[in-house]
């Protein structure tokens, strides 16, 4: 669904290319397989993030987006795909707690077979995400990870403190039950600065299983929209995008932690570069948040 001011992703030069360059007008825009699951009616319980009994967790996370470009004389499809493990750790803050991710694993390519693939590694993106989580969801972010500028064009590390700590409603809620809230994060890689808006519809589905273990699903509608500007090549770049992202996460009331999250995203817009027809621009693709147990 879903950049951190602060520390960004450092610059790294090279890999500059006819691929990066329509890469970096569609992938720094944006931020699910079925699941059988049997869901069962909740009592009223309290949902909000606090202290985790499961005190280092670890998350994989695997995107994956097909970006259309149409414009005179033609268009491109490219597909995107990023993996990232991270290992969380936990520190008590007077109203919340302090989170600081660290990226233990990364990979991901961007491209087509006309065009070539351009892939990513571990030393693409680095180090950690540190962000400020209250009772009702992520307050504030204060750092982020080490990124190339390649590895800067994926929006999952600009919007993943959002998908781990989603907005709960911080207090009593029972099934059926509906809340909401909003988000804005910054971004700038490859020459374009993004800000990206999502507002947030939330709703207890219920009780059921996963890997074993009882956890509450939640339903997710979450209406986005992203805007960026910068230079591509020395040529003045816009791009305007909006969708729709819908999903379901499944909570442990146990550990309260992000168990498992499937998300997909459905956003459409256009892009205009110095001199050159404006095009349009369609992302789409499915999210998939996993916890280790």
């Amino acid at each position: 669904m879903h950049g951190l001011p602060g520390r960004r992703g450092l610059s790294r030069c090279g890999k500059s290319n006819t691929t990066n360059r329509v890469w970096a007008i569609a992938a720094s825009l944006a931020a699910v397989s079925a699941f059988p699951t049997t869901v069962f009616a909740v009592p009223q319980r309290t949902l909000a993030h606090g202290e985790p009994a499961d005190e280092r967790p670890t998350y994989h996370v695997h995107d994956t987006m097909a970006i259309t470009i149409a414009s005179a004389p033609g268009g491109v499809e490219l597909t995107a795909v990023a993996s990232t493990s991270l290992r969380l750790a936990f520190e008590e803050e007077s109203e919340g707690m302090r989170v600081v991710a660290e990226i233990v694993d990364f990979g991901g390519s961007v491209g087509n077979p006309a065009m070539g693939v351009q892939t990513l590694d571990s030393d693409d993106a680095q180090g950690e995400m540190v962000f400020l989580v209250g009772s009702r969801g992520v307050t504030e972010a204060v750092s982020g990870p080490d990124l190339s500028d390649d590895a800067g064009q994926f929006s999952l590390f600009n919007q993943l403190p959002h998908d781990l700590f989603p907005g709960l409603p911080g207090g009593a809620v029972e099934a059926g039950d509906s809340w909401s809230d909003s988000a804005v994060w910054h971004s700038s890689a490859g020459g374009m600065a993004t800000t990206s808006t999502t507002n947030r519809a939330y709703r207890l589905v219920g009780d059921t299983m996963v890997d074993g273990r009882p956890v509450l699903e939640i339903s997710l509608h979450a209406e986005v929209r992203i805007s960026g500007s910068g230079s591509q090549g020395g040529l003045a770049t816009s791009q305007s995008i909006e969708g729709i992202v819908t999903g379901r996460l499944f909570w442990d009331p146990e550990d309260r932690l992000l168990h498992y999250a499937e998300l997909h995203r459905d956003l459409r817009g256009g892009a205009s570069m110095e001199g050159r027809p404006p095009g349009e621009i369609a992302l789409m693709g499915p999210q998939r948040i996993t916890r280790d147990r």
